[in-house]
C-alpha cells in the first residue's frame, strides 16, 4: 500500500464488516468445507461431536425457555473458535473471487485482499472493480449466511479522480472514507504513509 501511495497509482479499499461474523457461521457449511480442504476426516468427527451436543436457550424475564440444539455459530471463548471461522470464511472468499480478475499486485502477485479473522480490506484497482469485488463477496457470503453491514463496512480510494461510483449493499449506498484504522494502522487515502498505532 505505501508502495502504491508513493507512487501515486490508483487504489480502492472497501473494509468488510460481516454481522455477527462469529455467531452466523453455518455448521453444515463448515463441515463440508472441512471435508473440501482434505482435513482429516477424524478430527471433523472430533469437531462436529462438539457442536452436535451443543444447546441453547433463550433466557427471557427471569426465565429459561426450552432447550433447542444449535446449527450456526462457533463456541465463544473457544480457542479453537478462530480458526474454524478462518476455515469458514476461506471458503466464502474462494467462491467470491473465483471469477474475480483483479489488477492490484505486489512483486507481480494479484492481490485482492488482506485478512485477519474477520478484518477483510479488499483491494481493486479501480471503482468498477472494487463494484465488481463487493458484489461479488456480498453474494457469495449470502450463499453461506452470513450477512456484510452495510453500515459499517466502509469504501476508500486513492485516486486523482474524484470518486463518483455509488457502491451498495442491499440496496444502501457505502460510506466513503478519508482514512481508517486497520489491525492497529491508519490507512490514509494520499500524502501519507499508514501510521501504525498500538492497541
Amino acid at each position: 500500500m505505501e508502495k502504491y501511495l508513493q507512487h501515486q497509482q490508483e487504489l480502492h479499499h472497501v473494509f468488510i464488516d460481516f454481522k455477527k461474523a462469529f455467531d452466523r457461521v453455518w455448521h453444515e457449511a463448515l463441515w463440508s468445507t472441512m471435508r473440501k480442504y482434505n482435513i482429516n476426516s477424524n478430527l471433523i468427527s472430533v469437531v462436529k461431536n462438539l457442536y452436535n451436543t451443543a444447546t441453547s436457550a433463550v433466557f427471557c424475564n427471569n426465565n429459561i425457555g426450552d432447550w433447542f440444539r444449535t446449527t450456526v455459530g462457533v463456541r465463544q471463548g473457544c480457542l479453537l473458535s478462530p480458526t474454524l471461522f478462518n476455515i469458514f470464511l476461506e471458503r466464502i472468499m474462494t467462491d467470491a473471487l473465483e471469477d474475480h480478475r483483479g489488477t492490484v499486485s505486489i512483486g507481480g502477485r494479484p492481490i485482492t485482499n488482506l485478512r485477519f479473522a474477520d478484518d477483510i480490506d479488499g483491494l481493486a484497482g479501480n471503482e468498477c472493480e472494487l463494484a465488481s469485488l463487493v458484489e461479488q463477496l456480498d453474494k457469495a457470503s449470502s450463499n453461506f449466511g452470513m450477512e456484510i453491514s452495510a453500515e459499517k463496512t466502509k469504501i476508500m480510494a486513492n485516486s486523482k479522480e474524484p470518486s463518483k461510483k455509488e457502491i451498495k449493499v442491499n440496496g444502501q449506498i457505502l460510506e466513503r472514507v478519508t482514512k481508517f484504522k486497520y489491525l492497529g494502522s491508519i490507512i490514509p487515502t494520499k500524502d501519507q504513509s499508514p501510521k501504525y498505532y498500538p492497541e
